[in-house]
């Protein structure tokens, strides 16, 4: 729930906050692609299995990409 100005008492978070927790997780993830990108270009690209240990060492659910059908 979005914290509300003029509502003392209800429990939320204050918009600000949903807004940085957005922009830092799509920032995070651009980081992320942008190394992985010179990654492999640096030394070939990963294979499932490889990406599947990093996200386990690293403590992150490994999401396979999903081919999306073409837009109508």
């Amino acid at each position: 729930m979005v914290h509300r100005r003029g509502r003392p008492g209800e429990l939320g978070l204050a918009f600000s906050a949903v807004v940085s927790d957005a922009l830092t997780g799509w920032l995070r993830s651009r980081l992320v692609n942008v190394w992985l990108a010179d990654h492999q270009a640096r030394h070939g690209a990963f294979d499932e299995q490889e990406l599947r240990e990093l996200a386990a060492a690293a403590g992150v659910p490994y999401l396979a990409p999903q081919h999306a059908e073409p837009a109508a």
